[in-house]
């Protein structure tokens, strides 16, 4: 055995094993904060004829906390703390 191999083994066998649970979870959490933040720009996207101004202070309350919620998804998926 080569000493590259050794060093490709002892890396793969350093490695931590995550279970498939952990992975699932990550993924839907990655997919729903994307999904959220994405959400939160496209609130703005859409026609709204002269709204009022109950309506837009609603709609970037609606925005801010979707765009906060799936940031904060985003995170915790990607630090792996699901």
């Amino acid at each position: 055995m080569t000493a590259a191999t050794r060093r490709i083994e002892d890396s793969l066998a350093s490695r931590p094993v995550v279970p498939m649970q952990t992975l699932v979870v990550r993924f839907f959490l990655m997919c729903v904060g994307f999904g959220l933040t994405m959400s939160a720009f496209g609130i703005w996207m859409v026609g709204s004829s002269h709204g009022a101004s109950d309506m837009m202070l609603m709609k970037l309350g609606v925005s801010l906390f979707m765009l906060i919620t799936g940031m904060c998804m985003i995170t915790v998926a990607k630090n792996g703390e699901a």
